[in-house]
């Protein structure tokens, strides 16, 4: 006999007490098979929805694993065929960043020219360029020229002395003997930035 909903469980306990006690084990035991049931049940769906989303996952890494491997002996294979191992390819690109770093540091008269050009005031007309053999970054320049009076001059000695790019600038004092059409020589280092 079914219990009734208006029944409390205390009473349903001893509408239970009240079987037989065969009776008694037969829904007890249905009870735990009821569970069990219910148990492997869930059990089954946790692994069919484990195998359905993981499944592809494997897959997916197993394939890109292949796929690495052989990238990996391709590899090999070409640095093998290119000439060797490592050492020898950082030398080689090391040796060809000091070439280009080399034509880098080269001075480019033309630049100097325009330079020391940009320079010279109104006054002073530069007759001739020396350039000397490039020494730790600097390249050691004597300039001839005339300068029409002596502030003109004076104002280029101080402009190759304010710029940067000049160092060791040097004007003897007695090219000042003359008032106008003084000729000079002015000798200085360039650095190569």
């Amino acid at each position: 006999m079914p219990p009734r909903p208006d029944l409390h469980l205390k009473e349903f306990i001893k509408m239970h007490n009240l079987l037989p006690h065969n009776e008694r084990q037969v829904v007890k035991r249905e009870a735990f098979l009821r569970k069990v049931a219910v148990c492997e049940g869930l059990a089954f769906f946790v692994f069919f929805i484990a195998i359905v989303f993981l499944l592809p996952a494997f897959f997916y890494s197993s394939i890109r694993d292949k796929f690495l491997a052989t990238e990996q002996t391709e590899a090999k294979k070409e640095s093998e065929l290119e000439g060797g191992d490592i050492g020898t390819e950082l030398a080689r690109a090391e040796k060809q960043a000091r070439l280009i770093l080399a034509e880098k540091a080269a001075v480019s008269h033309t630049d100097l020219v325009n330079t020391i050009s940009k320079l010279s005031p109104a006054g002073v007309r530069i007759v001739s360029f020396v350039f000397n053999k490039e020494d730790g970054g600097r390249v050691p320049t004597v300039i001839s020229g005339i300068a029409s009076t002596r502030d003109a001059l004076v104002k280029f000695e101080n402009n190759l002395k304010g710029s940067d790019q000049f160092e060791s600038v040097l004007l003897p004092i007695g090219v000042f003997a003359e008032e106008s059409d003084l000729s000079f020589t002015i000798t200085f280092s360039y650095k190569i930035i």
